[in-house]
């Protein structure tokens, strides 16, 4: 199983998986490296066969205190260039 810095991931029970926010010090907030991660370990278990049930819990006494603004400010500086249309029917 691949190990995170932000995030940690356990068996609770067969089938029964856990990942846990682990930045208590933030009080789990989102940076973009904890983002980064949970998308890559979403994937990465939603492709394991053994992996029925996904618990989603944050380390500390705080589930998620929300995300680091400059995070979104930061994405939001340079907007995505709009997807190109197929106009050919």
């Amino acid at each position: 199983m691949k190990t995170y810095e932000t995030l940690v991931i356990t068996e609770k029970a067969p089938g029964v998986w856990a990942l846990q926010l682990n930045r208590p010090e933030s009080l789990n907030a989102l940076s973009m490296q904890m983002l980064e991660e949970l998308a890559d370990a979403a994937g990465m278990l939603y492709d394991l066969p053994e992996v029925r049930a996904l618990i989603i819990i944050g380390a500390g006494n705080h589930f998620m205190a929300g995300g680091i603004s400059v995070i979104f400010t930061v994405r939001w500086r340079s907007p995505p260039k709009p997807a190109k249309r197929n106009t050919a029917r």
